[in-house]
Parts: C-alpha cells; sequence; structure tokens
C-alpha cells in the first residue's frame, strides 16, 4: 500500500508542474503581441537611424559649396 501511495503522490506532483508549466505558456502567449509591437517599434527607430545615418554620409560625400558673391 506504501508503493501505491508513493506512486498517487508523485502522479500528483507531477501533474501540478504540467498545470504551472501551462499557466506559465498562457501567461506567455498573453504577452506575446505587446513583445511583437515592442519588437516592431525597435525595427522602426533602428530603420529612421539608419535612413538618418545614410543621408548624413551623403551629406558627407557630397559636400555643399557656398558661392560668395
Amino acid at each position: 500500500m506504501l508503493n501505491n501511495q508513493h506512486l498517487y503522490e508523485k502522479v500528483l506532483e507531477m501533474r501540478q508542474q504540467d498545470l504551472r508549466l501551462e499557466m506559465e505558456n498562457q501567461q506567455l502567449l498573453a504577452q506575446l503581441p505587446k513583445r511583437l509591437h515592442m519588437g516592431r517599434r525597435a525595427a522602426g527607430k533602428l530603420g529612421l537611424l539608419l535612413v538618418k545615418y545614410g543621408m548624413w554620409l551623403k551629406q558627407l560625400e557630397h559636400p555643399q559649396v557656398v558661392i560668395e558673391d
């Protein structure tokens, strides 16, 4: 009888662990759209930074000449 009780406790422990993992997965899935939005925002800011950097490089490549009268 002791072996059956030990086995039953082990099964309960494993089931509780499964439920905890499932809850954690549900929480992560609930946060997923927020994380995707943050990633898109970061990618947009990086893109803007690269465009500004490219414009700066073009200005260095072709300096504006000021003509004085």
